[in-house]
């Protein structure tokens, strides 16, 4: 860059700067861990390779990276810990534990291991997408995958989760792969037309019948050029290499030798030359395909036993997420979904973790905030198969050294001492309690019992005459406790405004089509407020309602106008759009009320979407939300719509052509106005980044249809 050169060449501190950065160039800019790798030597690792040891770690490490330890001959292996083993484990401990329970007899303990691979339930599960805490196949990008891929074997799983991945998602193979699997069950229906089926080689039909006529695992690529092009196993080791880390020089001397090895199998140059050219295609998607079926394989088995044992699964499944109060919060709320009753916390009946009490499932008190595992164990300990009669026995059966006012509180709050009494009076007696308590405890420690034998527990404590606890402060404190509520929902009292609004409940969003006008209700759980490039503060609020929990995108107009009622715990009811995509859904805010505004709860109502739905509240029955309806009204005109919505959002992905990009200007220029312009950019990872424009436009139905004619279905919406 000349310019760059004269700035080097005529100012000494840039000079010195460049000369600076071309020392440290290449050299490593911290120490960092493999997460799972391990290497192996056939003698002490210090004979082939400095090693290191970060201080405050206990681990040791080497000062090569994989690819230096690669040269020098040493082994590495990745050793990955899930922690869905661990559940698994877990369900199956709670499992056998239950069938001794039932009947007090041995049976032969149920094992993971032993379970068909091709159970039908298991399937019925899978295909319907039902498969939260199903691992691998939980998000909502993947239950859609899993209702259009309807799975019925094994192998349908490993193709599965080597789908699910950006680059075949956005190539197209999954389509192909789908069309073929329709194929193989329908043989009357028209056969597939993809690339590979174009060639008409037998010889590679029969490799890629198992993935519907697709490359889609390494492993085939190695087959075909093994088969089709007589490579040896070794070379088509070096292809798959070559082609996974898009090595041209080594890939250009394998092609010639592939043309070559296919005119001995008779297939002409020229078939053999697209054949590698699309082997070359599909390669950059393969996947391992042992690694894939390992995961297929502890994805089928979770199934299995949420389809087989879905209280004893569900139960697993909380006790190994305790400390992620948001996966517990979604776990309980499919247990509803499932009619599985989930029972507060219990003094006398609640273990460490989650337990199942027969169709129910019980709370773990390490589930319950500020109560620690040394507070539990003692607590367990002193049960010890005799439950505590009262709040005084239970503080002076308790080490008072492990279970703390502090814990004393956190029980309470959580409704697990509900047993003994109110909670307001609870609270109101556990300072007198626990000090009586630990005067007993002291007198027992120092012998003094056996001295006076006609003293033992004092007369028990008479209950304090409180207000008990109104159901707001009650609700508040419990998810203090938990981080959720469990004895009810602040949102109770409002169904009948939620029926009056045509509120659809947030579990039912996932049924609901995108970009479809909604109205939803809930309180707020989480506000996080960002600056867009423009300078402008545009916001993202977590919504929760009795059933779900949602993201809502707050742009800056309307961000701006709902400043005072983002305020955590405030109920609010939300009129927007939904907004689907493979990392999940969302709702696009257009108007915010607070519930207990008339003035604000008029505005949302006359501000009218283009298309409303029935309710899904039933008066009678405010937990029946499964039955959507929508009712189409009529079209708004242009000055309406004017009105209505405050920004445009295009969507963009990374590869999206840069020639698109003044033809989408020409639109803007033909449709000037007030509505401000944003622009959604996904990465090929799917993450999302939204910037502000200096564009402002008309909003109209005609502006959606010319920008979706140059950037596709979808692609632009109007909040």
């Amino acid at each position: 860059e000349p310019k760059l050169k004269e700035l080097y060449d005529t100012q000494p501190e840039i000079k010195e700067l460049i000369n600076i950065a071309q020392r440290l160039e290449g050299i490593a800019r911290h120490a960092s861990t493999h997460a799972a790798g391990v290497v192996i030597s056939p003698d002490p690792l210090t004979d082939f390779l400095p090693l290191y040891k970060a201080p405050n770690d206990e681990a040791i490490t080497t000062q090569f990276d994989m690819d230096a330890i690669k040269e020098i001959k040493l082994l590495k292996f990745d050793f990955l810990g899930l922690k869905t083993l661990t559940l698994i484990d877990k369900a199956e401990k709670i499992i056998n534990a239950a069938r001794k329970l039932e009947d007090g007899k041995d049976h032969i303990p149920f094992s993971i291991e032993d379970v068909p691979i091709d159970d039908e339930i298991a399937f019925i599960l899978l295909s319907t997408g039902k498969t939260s805490g199903v691992f691998q196949l939980e998000s909502p990008g993947m239950k859609d995958l899993l209702t259009r891929m309807e799975p019925e074997v094994f192998e349908d799983l490993i193709a599965l989760v080597a789908l699910y991945r950006p680059g075949p998602l956005g190539s197209g193979m999954v389509d192909e792969y789908i069309e073929g699997k329709k194929t193989k069950k329908s043989p009357g229906q028209k056969k597939p037309t993809g690339s590979l089926a174009k060639l008409k080689l037998p010889e590679l039909d029969e490799i890629l019948k198992e993935t519907n006529g697709i490359i889609l695992y390494q492993e085939q690529v190695m087959e075909v050029a093994h088969k089709l092009a007589g490579f040896s196993l070794g070379q088509a080791d070096i292809l798959r290499k070559a082609m996974g880390g898009k090595d041209k020089d080594v890939m250009e001397k394998l092609k010639n030798t592939f043309i070559k090895g296919s005119k001995v199998n008779k297939i002409s140059e020229k078939k053999a030359e697209t054949l590698f050219n699309l082997i070359l295609q599909f390669a950059q998607y393969g996947f391992n395909k042992s690694h894939s079926a390992a995961y297929a394989l502890i994805a089928y088995r979770t199934a299995y036993l949420k389809a087989h044992y879905p209280v004893e699964f569900m139960a697993a499944s909380l006790s190994s997420d305790m400390d992620n109060t948001d996966k517990v919060f979604n776990f309980i709320n499919e247990c509803r979904d499932m009619g599985i009753k989930m029972l507060p916390p219990d003094i006398n009946e609640s273990t460490r973790e989650f337990k199942v009490t027969g169709n129910s499932i019980r709370f773990g008190l390490e589930a319950v905030k500020g109560v620690g595992s040394s507070a539990i164990d003692a607590i367990i300990s002193a049960r010890d198969n005799n439950k505590f009669e009262s709040f005084f026995d239970l503080c002076s059966r308790v080490d008072s050294r492990r279970m703390n006012k502090k814990v004393i509180e956190s029980l309470i709050k959580a409704g697990a001492m509900d047993s003994f009494g109110k909670r307001a009076q609870l609270w109101a007696a556990a300072p007198a309690i626990m000090d009586a308590a630990m005067r007993y405890q002291k007198e027992k420690s120092s012998g003094q019992e056996s001295m006076f034998s006609d003293i033992h527990e004092p007369a028990p404590q008479q209950m304090p005459d409180v207000e008990e606890w109104k159901d707001s402060q009650r609700l508040m404190m419990e998810k203090e406790a938990l981080g959720f509520y469990i004895s009810g929902h602040p949102l109770n009292e409002y169904k009948n405004r939620f029926i009056e609004l045509s509120v659809t409940s947030i579990a039912d969003l996932q049924d609901v089509y995108d970009k479809k006008d909604v109205i939803i209700g809930g309180i707020i759980r989480d506000c996080k407020r960002i600056q867009t490039k423009k300078g402008d503060s545009m916001g993202y609020i977590n919504v929760e309602d009795m059933h779900g929990n949602i993201e809502v995108v707050l742009f800056p107009e309307i961000f701006q106008e709902a400043q005072d009622l983002l305020s955590l715990e405030t109920p609010i009811i939300i009129s927007g759009q939904t907004d689907k995509n493979d990392k999940g859904l969302k709702v696009i805010a257009r108007k915010i009320a607070s519930i207990d505004n008339n003035e604000q709860i008029e505005e949302l109502k006359n501000f009218k979407p283009k298309t409303r739905q029935r309710s899904n509240y039933n008066g009678s029955n405010y937990n029946n939300h499964k039955n959507n309806g929508y009712t189409k009204q009529a079209e708004t005109n242009d000055n309406d719509m004017t009105q209505q919505y405050k920004s445009l959002v295009l969507t963009l992905y990374n590869n999206t052509e840069l020639e698109t990009l003044p033809k989408i200007e020409e639109v803007f220029s033909r449709h000037t106005g007030s509505c401000p312009v944003y622009l959604k950019i996904i990465n090929p990872d799917n993450w999302e980044t939204i910037f502000s424009t200096n564009r402002q436009v008309l909003p109209s139905q005609d502006i959606i249809s010319e920008i979706e004619e140059i950037l596709g279905e979808r692609s632009a919406v109007l909040n």
